[in-house]
């Protein structure tokens, strides 16, 4: 049974998957809580002459997803653009031991390890790398692999916390976000990296203002309102007392 289900779950991705680009991020918070987003990207010309077309196409594929369990738990949205139409995923896990199960991650790799003290957090991906389930495979007669023209995926990680190691791709070490690139040409990939329990300040703020904006923005009007005010009363009061 459990072989059924993860047949039609490859089976789901592979469809949804196929002629896209697509980007897998999340961010570990210093207190351990991931947020995982997949964005997809697709280009209209490939999904339909018109927008109603490119809306039904995209509502059918995350209806397919929908129908699978363990996908039930995600939040899906669309947005179709001018030239090209995207569908991101997200979850949010409270530790790193519940992310380590999500689909996404156990339909990449094989298993993934999770080492968490007061010292450091590592992550480490073993075992097999998943190829067949983004590229597929000459033996797969839903989306053979001369057939699924998916791109590059890549995997991103944003840390709250300093970064000591990993084999990442991709470094921006100001922004604290290590990338790793998957292409159509690697039979096999990993991902390491590790932090220690040195806080980045900076990231913390950002993320904050990130998912705050809407708080953020009324309390900046409602400052900028209140020196107005405060402004104009005292350059009144100014101009009374020079009388």
């Amino acid at each position: 049974m459990k072989s059924k289900i993860k047949l039609l779950m490859v089976l789901v991705m592979t469809v949804l998957l196929t002629g896209c680009s697509a980007t897998y991020d999340i961010i570990i918070k210093a207190n351990d809580e991931v947020f995982e987003t997949i964005n997809l990207s697709f280009k209209n010309e490939e999904l339909g002459e018109t927008k109603k077309e490119i809306n039904a196409y995209l509502d059918e594929q995350i209806k397919s997803y929908k129908r699978i369990l363990v996908y039930q738990e995600f939040d899906f949205e669309k947005k179709v653009g001018k030239e090209n139409s995207y569908v991101t995923i997200t979850r949010t896990y409270p530790n790193l031991d519940e992310y380590k199960e999500s689909v996404f991650v156990k339909n990449l790799f094989q298993n993934v390890t999770v080492t968490n003290n007061k010292y450091y957090t590592e992550i480490q991906t073993v075992g097999d790398y998943y190829y067949d389930y983004i590229y597929g495979s000459d033996s797969d007669e839903i989306a053979p692999k001369d057939k699924n023209n998916v791109g590059n995926v890549e995997v991103s990680v944003r840390l709250e916390n300093q970064l000591v190691d990993t084999n990442a791709d991709l470094k921006n070490e100001t922004k604290n976000i290590y990338t790793w690139v998957i292409t159509p040409d690697d039979d096999f990939k990993s991902i390491y990296i590790r932090s220690d329990d040195k806080l980045r300040y900076d990231v913390i703020f950002e993320l904050f203002i990130m998912n705050n904006i809407g708080i953020v923005v009324l309390i900046g009007i409602t400052l900028v309102t209140l020196l107005i005010l405060v402004s104009t009363f005292l350059i009144k009061r100014a101009q009374i007392n020079k009388i």
